[in-house]
């Protein structure tokens, strides 16, 4: 039941841990928080593998997976300028950095769970 949700609850665990790496005022919330991060980042190759491997035809499943790993690192790529650029507009720094990272993930969890098109039915 929970592979339908699988890159939603990777979103919340990688934004929860941004924002407790943000809110941090001693060294405990700056571990779990990394913990989150390294777990959800971990995390997230498989669960896609296996999500395109379970809702795509069996004939584009490599061209679907080929295209997924291209995004993902255009995406490594190209996070750290367009969050640089956005925490230049609230004075930059490392904290900002993380509350943006954990804005923008808690976004993408937002759309992940409303815009979500697979059924449950397309992954038995």
């Amino acid at each position: 039941k929970l592979k339908r949700w699988s890159n939603v609850i990777i979103a919340v665990l990688a934004a929860v841990g941004m924002v407790l790496i943000f809110t941090a005022h001693n060294l405990v919330p700056v571990i779990i928080g990394t913990f989150l991060v390294g777990v959800s980042f971990a995390a997230y190759p498989p669960i896609n593998m296996t999500f395109i491997c379970s809702v795509v035809k069996q004939e584009n499943v490599s061209r679907s997976i080929a295209t997924n790993n291209a995004c993902s690192c255009i995406a490594r790529f190209a996070s750290p300028v367009i969050i640089n650029f956005i925490t230049g507009f609230f004075g930059g720094g490392i904290r900002t950095n993380f509350i943006v990272s954990g804005i923008g993930l808690a976004a993408v969890f937002v759309l992940l769970l409303i815009l979500n098109p697979v059924k449950n039915s397309d992954l038995e």
